[in-house]
């Protein structure tokens, strides 16, 4: 995940649009990026884990939530992400791009 200035900002938003829409898969998906953005993995898992509940087939939500284990240095739990992720959308290209490291740790 990239370090955006911004996202400091972009999570209060995210907050005031979960009070709004909670069942937003998007909306959580969002927030949990914009958590991991900042370093705060562990509360970017529980927003990924959301989006998740909400929709079991949003590869996109795996796939950040794999990022985020990542680089909590959960391995084995990342790849099972991955694996969910690329079963759900085989062209998906982040996945597919590093499933190779993954697999390598």
């Amino acid at each position: 995940m990239l370090y955006c200035p911004y996202s400091f900002f972009a999570i209060a938003d995210y907050d005031r649009a979960i009070c709004l829409r909670q069942d937003d898969t998007l909306v959580y998906h969002n927030h949990g990026t914009a958590k991991g953005q900042l370093g705060h993995y562990a509360a970017a898992i529980a927003d990924y884990d959301m989006a998740i509940h909400l929709n079991l087939d949003f590869a996109e939500a795996y796939d950040g939530r794999r990022l985020a284990k990542t680089k909590l240095g959960q391995y084995r739990a990342a790849i099972v992400d991955y694996n969910t992720a690329i079963r759900l959308a085989p062209n998906y290209a982040n996945n597919t791009n590093s499933l190779g490291y993954q697999n390598s740790v």
